[in-house]
This record gives structure tokens, sequence and C-alpha cells, in this order.
């Protein structure tokens, strides 16, 4: 999907670098708030100009809006990756680690003569509502 040469660049660069533009449009957003208050706050009557610049005020706040959530996204998808890996290979690891027990326990109840039981399994703690 991505070329060869993207795999070098770390998950928290990417992050880092659209963080700076979800800061950057937090800010023109906030900004377009107060203009669009203090134009409301301001106005006696209402006229084409203000009108006008009303408009533009919603517009640019609008914009900002999208364009900040998309770049929050866009951080949001680069860190998912990473935690994505880290629990799989958790599982990976935890699941090896479970395998080499039980076969280690069968192996050694297989030499002491006695055949290999399976595993018990363990008992289900239920909280009040729970049908176990």
């Amino acid at each position: 999907m991505a070329p060869e040469w993207t795999n070098k660049i770390p998950n928290y660069a990417i992050c880092n670098f659209f963080y700076a533009f979800y800061v950057v449009y937090a800010v023109i957003v906030a900004f377009a708030v107060l203009q669009i208050v203090y134009i409301l706050a301001g106005m006696k009557k209402f006229d084409l100009a203000h009108g006008i610049i009303l408009g533009s005020g919603f517009f640019t706040m609008a914009l900002a809006l999208v364009l900040t959530l998309f770049h929050y996204l866009v951080c949001d998808r680069a860190l998912m990756d990473k935690a994505i890996e880290d629990v799989e290979g958790f599982v990976a690891a935890a699941t090896t680690t479970q395998q080499a027990a039980a076969k280690k326990t069968s192996t050694t109840q297989t030499k002491a003569g006695a055949p290999a039981a399976p595993p018990a399994k363990a008992p289900v703690k239920c909280v009040p509502g729970c049908v176990p």
C-alpha cells in the first residue's frame, strides 16, 4: 500500500507532525468562536457587513474544526498501529508461554508413568446477576 521507504519513519514522528497542525487549527477554532461572540455582542443592528463577517467566522470555525478532527484522527491512527502490535506481541508471548508450560506438565506426568490428564479449568467467578 505505502512505499517501502516510509516504513523507516516511526509512528511517533508522524503523530508529532500532525499534532502540531492539530494545535494550530484548534487555536484558529478558538479565535473564530471569539470573533463570532465579539461581533454578536457588539452589534446593535444586523446589516450586510455584520452578516458577511459572521458568515466568514462560521465558515472559518467549521473548516478549522473539521481539519482539527482530521489531524487528531491521523495522529491517533499512527499510534494505533503500535498499540495493536504491542497487544498482539503480548498475547503471542503469553500463548507461547502457556503452551510451553502445558507441554512441560504433560511430559512430566507421562514420565512418571501416569497418563497425561487434561489441564483443569479455573473456576468461573460470577458477580450478582451472572449465570455461570
